[in-house]
């Protein structure tokens, strides 16, 4: 069996705005959360998910910069023409009235 690690984390003491500070008791006094480490860790969480799908989006920005600069570009109306080209033709129905 493995050995489970347990290092001592040094208390982290942080000075909220009012606002904020508001907002984290009011989430712990609904009960959606049990404590006001368990609201930060959340917040952090969540903020170091979007900075990593930030990270994935500039990613693939660049990676479609960098393609357009090999390939060369292709102009809004033609590349609008080329996915109508290759979408099915969509039916459309219109909806009676009854008098």
């Amino acid at each position: 069996m493995a050995k489970s690690r347990t290092t001592k984390v040094a208390p982290m003491h942080i000075k909220l705005a009012p606002l904020l500070e508001e907002f984290v008791t009011s989430m712990v006094a609904t009960g959606k959360f049990k404590s006001v480490d368990a609201v930060v860790e959340d917040a952090l969480q969540r903020m170091m998910t979007r900075e990593r799908y930030m990270r994935e989006i500039d990613d693939l920005i660049q990676e479609g910069l960098d393609s357009a600069a090999d390939e060369g570009w292709i102009d809004g109306e033609s590349a609008f023409a080329q996915v109508l080209s290759r979408s099915k033709p969509v039916k459309r129905t219109t909806a009676r009235r009854s008098a």
